[in-house]
């Protein structure tokens, strides 16, 4: 029954193609809908039942790579990890599909759009449950192929074909780093295998991994090491991670069924699940789980603050994934990759609530995305709640989904060293920061427009905007509509599991005793336990008041004349940073490819040669213009008679 998971939506993709003429749009979102929540029905099944039992399960369909001592089977793994990303997944995109099922219901090609969303979640599907690295490289890179179609999918509006070739260009760095770990570990280990693997480099110890290792320079790297280093530069990519985040708030162009899916719990989550799954290996490189932690605090503190100056609400959802991508980073670099999932968990169902309640709201407004433009309609009350609900999950707020999982990290993280201290400092401020981008702002609305989460920032404080200002805006609500039955039912769907998933996994996930993860990772220490009381209640606190104190002066200080304000708006210059750095690289290739590729290979290349050939027969003919073919001919039959005499008189040449 596993095997369905996998198989059923690929079933579905091809079936929705052959028929989508016959059936109609109509009937298409319907199907894919129905086999979505068929296929979330059967992981909850399969992870209840993981819960009772807690059996690992390795599923081999048939040898996939044969080559001297290598070899590669084609198969699925069920196990914890895996189980709980599919829950992720499966809920959040059938939740997506019956979204997407009536906010695109207007577009001509909603047939390709609903297989659009269900061949993307058969890829992460096949991600997740891939039992060696090659097989996961493959639905890796499908899932890059399928968010550059789906990001691209209004293929008429230049922005969208932009930053569809932007996402698959950055992603390509990471693609590139992953694939280089997989050369590697078939080149010392002969297998890519997760158990192989893992056991090959336990059994291996610190001690022995000398004898494993390449000579750079003089000194001897581990290939330990060099693989982690590799499998962090993948991860970076995929989970936008600083200096590699540029596609994501880009991404933003698509649809917004496709950013609910791909950054909540699929795509952008790809990076942190083959980290988790990696952890045996990081596990023996130290150097480079501290270097995942410098970026997990970095991305989060920068993200956070970008999310501060983005008009788009979009973008503002976007670079908030981005900071608890960071968070989530940050646990893995010290080891507890347990609440790094269970973060990633909790992130998927109330970020992608985010995204539909904002999808919802903007269908409302008729397609306005700028936050200083629009506000909460009044009848519209409940997404207007849910969105807020969602915000403070995002925040941390007490007892929401989003308590449970990212306070803990921010505890954790504490690492004994100056740059240790710095990197937890650095966690604790974003904690502040991003209540800026969704504390409300309501002392100076009336009650008609009543303005709510991510807009502190574009309130009559920031951009000193009078309340005619707002009044001006009613255009936006004379012809708006209520949310239709399935985004409400959508939604109300993700606002449960954003409230109550938290609580009920806690247990089960980093609970005292939990072996939840027994057989997916190998780490030295065992899986990370933590108690019921293990929240310092100091830090708890103090985010809260940090967090109110900052969200004030930010909103009483910033406006648009701000040079601060100003230097978040071009984003630190980290974006003009990368843009300057990337046109260097392709001026020397430019110039490369004049003097090398058009000027040295093709003048002694093929150019040359022709040259020299036509050179040299227009010098033979000028001196032997008459005779040259006679020349030719009587030689060839002199060589024939010749032949033939020593074949008469029986002698051999040999």
């Amino acid at each position: 029954m596993f095997t369905t998971i996998v198989i059923l939506p690929l079933f579905t993709v091809f079936l929705l193609t052959y028929t989508a003429r016959s059936l109609g749009a109509f009937w298409v979102a319907r199907v894919a809908v129905l086999n979505m929540w068929v296929v979330a029905l059967y992981v909850v099944y399969h992870l209840v039942k993981w819960v009772e039992y807690g059996d690992t399960q390795y599923i081999i369909f048939t040898n996939w790579l044969v080559s001297n001592n290598i070899l590669i089977n084609y198969g699925l793994i069920e196990d914890g990890l895996s189980l709980i990303m599919l829950g992720a997944i499966t809920l959040v995109s059938a939740s997506v599909h019956l979204f997407a099922a009536e906010y695109m219901e207007a577009d001509p090609h909603l047939s390709r759009f609903m297989i659009y969303l269900t061949l993307f979640t058969f890829f992460i599907i096949a991600l997740v449950t891939a039992d060696n690295y090659l097989q996961l490289f493959l639905a890796w890179e499908g899932v890059g192929f399928l968010s550059y179609l789906l990001i691209n999918f209004w293929y008429l509006r230049v922005q969208a074909n932009k930053s569809a070739i932007k996402a698959m260009l950055v992603n390509r760095v990471g693609d590139f780093g992953l694939f280089l770990a997989i050369v590697a570990m078939l080149t010392y280990f002969k297998t890519c295998t997760f158990t192989e693997i893992f056991t090959l480099i336990g059994s291996l110890g610190e001690d022995n991994l000398f004898y494993n290792s390449l000579l750079i320079g003089n000194k001897n790297i581990s290939i330990v090491l060099i693989i982690a280093l590799c499998i962090f530069i993948g991860a970076v990519g995929k989970s936008a991670q600083v200096g590699l985040h540029l596609w994501l708030p880009d991404a933003m162009e698509g649809p917004t069924p496709v950013s609910a899916l791909i950054h909540a719990a699929t795509m952008v989550t790809a990076g942190i699940f083959v980290t988790i799954r990696s952890a045996s290996i990081f596990e023996y490189a130290e150097s480079i789980s501290f270097l995942i932690m410098v970026f997990g605090s970095l991305t989060a503190v920068f993200s956070a603050i970008m999310a501060c100056f983005q008009n788009d609400i979009k973008k503002t959802i976007a670079y908030s994934t981005c900071s608890q991508l960071g968070y989530m980073f940050v646990g893995c670099g010290v080891s507890f990759y347990s609440l790094s999932l269970f973060h990633l968990f909790n992130h998927a169902f109330f970020k992608a609530l985010c995204f539909v309640s904002a999808g919802a709201s903007i269908h409302t407004v008729a397609g306005e995305q700028d936050v200083s433009e629009i506000g909460d309609e009044e009848e519209d009350l409940f997404q207007s709640d849910v969105f807020s609900l969602a915000s403070s999950a995002l925040a941390g707020t007490l007892f929401l989904s989003g308590y449970f999982s990212k306070d803990y990290i921010i505890d954790m993280a504490g690492v004994d060293t100056v740059l240790g201290n710095f990197l937890y400092l650095l966690c604790f401020v974003t904690v502040a920061i991003t209540a800026i981008y969704t504390m409300g702002d309501d002392d100076d609305s009336d009650e008609e427009y009543d303005f709510d989460s991510f807009t502190l920032m574009i309130r009559n404080d920031l951009y000193n905007t009078s309340e005619e200002f707002w009044e001006g805006q009613k255009q936006f609500y004379v012809d708006s509509q209520e949310c239709g039955v399935l985004s409400t039912a959508a939604t109300g769907i993700l606002l449960s599991l954003s409230s109550g998933v938290g609580l009920v996994f806690f247990d089960y996930l980093v609970g005292v005793g939990s072996n939840f993860f027994y057989g997916s990772t190998f780490i030295q220490n065992g899986v990370p336990i933590i108690s019921e009381n293990a929240v310092l209640l100091e830090t708890v606190i103090l985010s809260f008041a940090v967090s109110f104190i900052v969200g004030l002066v930010a909103a009483d200080s910033w406006n648009v004349n701000n040079s601060f304000f100003r230097l978040g708006v071009i984003k630190l210059y980290i974006d003009k940073f990368i843009n300057f750095i990337s046109l260097i690289a392709l001026k020397i290739y430019y110039i490369s490819f004049i003097v090398i590729d058009k000027g040295l290979l093709e003048i002694y290349g093929p150019f040359g040669s022709t040259a020299v050939t036509e050179n040299l027969v227009q010098l033979s003919t000028r001196r032997l213009p008459n005779f040259i073919y006679e020349f030719i001919c009587f030689s060839l039959i002199g060589i024939i008679i010749l032949l033939f005499i020593i074949e008469i008189v029986g002698l051999s040449l040999f």
